[in-house]
């Protein structure tokens, strides 16, 4: 998900500290480091915030700025590096003490409540690998009380998460993002009823964002608008499907057929070509003892998947066919 193009800056205030120029420079920065920052140009914007915060090294905006890259470049290939996310969130603690989290800027909100969300699911691998087989046999009393500690930290940081996401809802600021991400934090924390109610408000505030771009797209007259309105409609369409594919796997997982079904039906409406998406529902329409919808979609999923043809969802598709 793109989170960037939700980053405003405030109008930089004059301050005694800094001349007119240096105050130029300043606004200059902040406003290249927005911009380089909106377009994914991560170095670039961590330049154009270093060098603003040598003129003014508390300025809040850029200082919430920098965690938010950190955080951001923190994350490489699917990978965290933990040492940048521990940056982001020394610099997010840094801010936070400076004004109470309602008067916070809607960007400082989202990006700490980010950062604690993978914090907190760093100490969950951590307790994950803690009660591993391999760890308890060495000392199974502390190894166990360690990863107790690490699944304490987990909802600390979980729950301290919610709760900045929650006031930016309040504020009815980023809800879609909000919804989206609380969805995720009710399904670490296995809160069934929290992941089904925020999946079903992301879905709502996703189709009226929708909506509002089609609507932009029609009365665009210039062709760069016209351009970043269609890039936003197929982020949009994207944020949509992976969230569908999670409400899927959530429901399958939980042996709820009729709703992984639903969203399965939606994805493959949105978008024809997912073959993955043919074996998920053909196996669920098999739940639902629809048979023969189920043996269409496995070979839909035949005739499209690039998987090798030894491969389990391939062997358990041609079975299917053969029953």
């Amino acid at each position: 998900m793109r989170y960037a193009a939700f980053l405003v800056l405030l109008p930089l205030v004059a301050c005694s500290s800094t001349t007119s120029e240096e105050q130029r420079h300043l606004a200059a920065y902040q406003h290249n480091a927005k911009l380089y920052f909106e377009n994914r140009k991560l170095d670039q914007a961590m330049q154009m915030v270093d060098r603003g915060l040598e003129l003014e090294n508390d300025n809040y905006q850029l200082r919430a700025l920098r965690g938010a890259l950190l955080l951001e470049l923190s994350v490489q290939r699917d990978k965290t590096d933990q040492k940048l996310l521990q940056q982001a969130l020394a610099q997010f603690e840094q801010l936070e003490n400076e004004r109470s989290m309602d008067r916070h800027e809607p960007y400082f909100v989202f990006y700490s409540a980010l950062a604690l969300q993978r914090d907190g699911m760093r100490h969950i691998g951590e307790a994950a690998r803690l009660r591993s087989p391999a760890a308890l046999s060495r000392d199974a009393d502390a190894t166990m009380a360690q990863a107790e500690a690490a699944e304490e930290a987990a909802n600390a940081a979980l729950g301290e998460a919610r709760s900045r996401l929650e006031v930016l809802l309040g504020r009815g600021e980023m809800a879609r993002f909000c919804h989206y991400h609380l969805m995720q934090i009710a399904a670490t924390q296995q809160q069934a009823d929290g992941v089904v109610d925020h999946g079903r408000k992301y879905l709502e505030v996703a189709k009226k964002d929708l909506e509002r771009i089609e609507k932009e797209i029609q009365l665009a007259k210039q062709k760069g608008w016209e351009k970043e309105l269609l890039a936003n409609r197929e982020r949009l369409r994207a944020e949509e499907l992976s969230t569908r594919s999670f409400l899927a796997d959530f429901h399958n997982d939980r042996k709820e057929f009729a709703e992984a079904r639903a969203h399965l039906d939606e994805i493959l409406k949105l978008d024809p070509t997912r073959s993955a998406d043919y074996y998920n529902r053909g196996a669920v329409l098999r739940e639902l003892q629809e048979i023969e919808a189920a043996k269409a979609d496995f070979r839909r999923f035949l005739a499209t998947s690039p998987l090798p043809a030894d491969s389990p969802k391939k062997t358990d598709a041609v079975q299917a066919l053969g029953q």
